[in-house]
């Protein structure tokens, strides 16, 4: 049986009980609670295998808590098989409200987005720190990374996706001026942003009541779904084949490899010839449930679907027959965000070779002072553990530095190095060409010698024949 623990995380009001967590976690197999963080008045978070982040509604603060192995040390309440401490690690000050927080599939990275538009990316392993070029023009609603952790993607109430380049982002020296793309066909705010596992496609969902799936690194929108009412919270079956909207009347399901119309052609086809006509998604479509859905997780076989409502009410849904058949938690508050912990046992799951130990907060003052706000600091370290360490070795901790001046002369030493080893390789090209030469020279000297020799026994011979007569 495989061991699956969920994160829920709610939005309480100033008034509520502090006795009511905002955050806690549970198994979701026997609904199990496991833990949970009490002193955090959460309004958006996001999980990595290490540290569990989570933006506060009432400040411009992200708490971040540190995910250990689960057992008591002194330093916190252990939460056992989840890897929770119950350590709050640190809290960092943003200069304005966070409205949205993103983590890479690796942990590397966390995207935070603000209420006044501006999208930050930032390596926590370093405490390198990078902003987007192009704000939104309102506030940022959702953010998302591809699962390849080569691209980011903005949602903002302007009604506008952004897609930018992570490596245009974080290369030392880069200068974007502008997103990839803009993508632009939503005309209300954008309330979610799901890359598909297997292919680089993206689905969105806004206000407008329609979800559209696009081709995001071309702009292309390939297909656009009209809903009975807005999808607030997206998301997909493991291996693509069905997507999930959670809605103020419930859940509307779409299977993606069996078309609602008469067209044979898979939803996720690029270039279908019915890709400009929107689908309306039918009443049949939908599991009605009497609160609004406003999160929405999968279990790791797509079997379960995991919703947490508006009412605070956490429960779990049978894909198979569409029917809501436990309840595992209440809230008690609007449930924000619902998201699994990969279970260890899933066969095929690649574990990370590295982790980050220790948070390193944001370089806010080396970034916002270097011109225009987009220059690399000097002076970073990165710090990871090797999970598992090295033969040999054992379990250390390594830090390998990054400075530029040091860096530089490396470069340049290398640079030099290849100067003079063009210098050699040019002055034996010389000497070639001299030699080459000089064969020639020998050569001619050899067929003037010739000549010289023929002629002179011509000679030789004429004056023999006048001396005989």
């Amino acid at each position: 049986m495989l061991h699956e623990h969920l994160l829920l995380a709610a939005t309480h009001h100033l008034t509520d009980s502090a006795d009511v967590p905002s955050l806690s976690f549970h198994d979701l197999h026997t609904a199990t609670p496991l833990g949970s963080f009490k002193r955090s008045n959460t309004r958006c978070v996001a999980l990595t295998k290490s540290h569990l982040f989570a933006a506060q509604t009432d400040k411009a603060v992200v708490n971040v808590y540190a995910l250990g192995d689960g057992k008591k040390d002194g330093k916190g309440a252990g939460i056992a098989g989840t890897g929770v401490t119950g350590q709050l690690e640190t809290t960092v000050s943003f200069p304005e409200k966070v409205s949205a927080l993103a983590a890479s599939r690796g942990g590397e990275f966390v995207a935070v987005g603000t209420e006044g538009g501006r999208v930050y990316v930032w390596e926590v392993a370093s405490g390198r720190f990078t902003t987007t070029p192009l704000p939104h023009l309102q506030s940022i609603t959702t953010l998302s990374f591809s699962p390849d952790t080569t691209h980011l993607y903005t949602g903002s109430s302007d009604t506008t996706i952004q897609v930018h380049s992570l490596l245009s982002l974080l290369s030392p020296g880069a200068t974007p001026t502008k997103p990839l793309q803009v993508l632009t066909r939503h005309r209300l705010e954008i309330t979610a942003l799901l890359p598909t596992h297997t292919s680089h496609l993206l689905f969105t969902s806004s206000l407008d009541s329609s979800i559209i799936l696009w081709s995001p690194l071309t702009g292309q929108p390939l297909r656009t779904f009209l809903l009975p009412s807005p999808a607030h919270t997206l998301t997909l079956d493991p291996t693509d084949r069905a997507l999930y909207c959670g809605t103020p009347t419930g859940i509307i399901t779409l299977d993606l490899h069996h078309p609602l119309t008469s067209s044979s052609t898979p939803y996720t086809q690029p270039h279908s010839p019915d890709s400009d006509i929107p689908v309306t998604i039918p009443a049949e479509q939908l599991w009605v449930h009497t609160s609004p859905i406003t999160a929405l997780s999968i279990s790791a076989e797509g079997n379960l679907l995991i919703a947490g409502t508006q009412e605070g009410k956490v429960g779990v849904w049978d894909v198979a027959t569409g029917r809501l058949f436990r309840q595992i938690a209440d809230m008690k508050a609007p449930v924000k965000d619902v998201v699994g912990m990969p279970p260890r046992e899933m066969a095929g799951e690649v574990e990370a070779r590295t982790e980050c130990p220790v948070i390193v907060k944001p370089m806010f003052e080396a970034v916002l002072s270097a011109a225009g706000g987009r220059e690399v600091a000097q002076g970073y370290v990165v710090k990871v553990r090797l999970v598992g360490g090295v033969e040999g070795l054992g379990e250390e901790e390594w830090g390998s530095s990054f400075e530029v001046q040091r860096d530089l002369e490396v470069v340049e030493n290398g640079a030099r190095r290849m100067r003079r080893l063009g210098e050699d390789v040019e002055g034996r090209r010389k000497v070639e060409k001299l030699e080459r030469e000089l064969e020639s020279v020998y050569e001619a000297y050899e067929r003037l010698s010739s000549v010289q020799k023929r002629t002179w026994e011509a000679l030789v011979e004429k004056v023999g024949e006048g001396m005989g007569k």
